[in-house]
């Protein structure tokens, strides 16, 4: 992951040699970056505010929150001379992906349904790793092994708690369309071994960062 270098060097004004903890600064962190948490619940908000519209809140996320995150990164790679350079296999293969879209829309709904959101849950995931990695950059100037595993041990393995006890019982529907699920899979064991491997994360990341 490329680290953006100009944030992480800079100083704190007045205390000098001594690494600024926030990125950029503290408003702009928790603004930017802590604050952009909020938008999680508007949809859900909206959802129940205008009357249950599935079709008000897609649009509104497509408009507000995805539109948005889709075009910064079309300009950042895409529409970036230098990536497409670097990444040519990357981005001829990402001219593949309309087709499986559309193809996916077409006969296997579901399943692409499925695929979207497990993959969307990682991109989420690799996000929060990657800004734990410039504030671990940010305090101690380069990422310390250990405490990036137990970062990301505990990062990795959040979503997944409640993700699997909706799988397991049939529950976990997008609108109407129930996502898939190995059958095989479909056992409480799965739910408890999830849940307590994060919980037992939880004690070393609590500790430290105490």
């Amino acid at each position: 992951m490329n680290t953006p270098a100009a944030a992480l060097n800079r100083k704190v004004p007045g205390n000098r040699g001594e690494p600024r903890l926030w990125l950029h600064s503290k408003q702009w962190d928790l603004l930017y970056i802590t604050g952009s948490s909020v938008l999680v619940v508007l949809p859900l908000m909206l959802y129940a505010v205008v009357g249950h519209s599935a079709i008000f809140v897609n649009l509104f996320i497509a408009g507000v929150i995805g539109g948005p995150h889709m075009y910064a990164t079309f300009f950042r790679t895409l529409l970036d001379p230098s990536f497409r350079q670097r990444h040519r296999l990357l981005v001829i293969g990402s001219l593949g992906i309309p087709v499986l879209v559309v193809t996916g829309a077409v006969w296997a709904f579901q399943l692409l349904m499925t695929l979207f959101f497990f993959w969307a849950s990682m991109h989420i995931l690799h996000q929060i790793a990657y800004i734990l990695e410039c504030y671990e950059r940010k305090l101690h100037g380069h990422p310390q092994r250990w405490s990036l595993i137990i970062d990301y041990a505990v990062v990795f393995s959040s979503l997944y708690p409640f993700a699997s006890y909706r799988f397991i019982h049939d529950d976990f529907y997008i609108g109407k369309t129930l996502l898939l699920y190995p059958h095989m899979l479909k056992t409480p064991v799965v739910c408890y071994t999830v849940s307590g491997f994060f919980c037992l994360r939880l004690s070393p990341f609590y500790w430290q960062n105490h």
